[in-house]
């Protein structure tokens, strides 16, 4: 993702335009330093990926872990407005 000048240009104008909305970033797919420097450097909040951790099945995770919240509450987004 460091790379290529475009790529870079795209995510750096979505991070940006997700704070100006008042929204926190996470990066997901992270498998490089060279992306994770990359997204540190763009302002991205947080990021998950093999980088950082291999999956983990849902019978081997557990409440508390990095990352991990309680979807329960959460309520879906009402439609847009035409």
């Amino acid at each position: 993702m460091g790379e290529d000048a475009r790529t870079r240009t795209l995510v750096g104008s979505m991070i940006g335009m997700a704070h100006d909305l008042g929204y926190r970033v996470v990066a997901e797919g992270v498998e490089s330093e060279a992306a994770l420097t990359c997204l540190d450097e763009l302002g991205c909040n947080e990021v998950q990926g093999y980088l950082l951790a291999r999956p983990l099945l849902p019978s081997a995770s557990r409440p508390g872990l990095p990352g991990r919240r309680d979807t329960t509450r959460l309520t879906p987004c009402p439609p847009i407005a035409d």
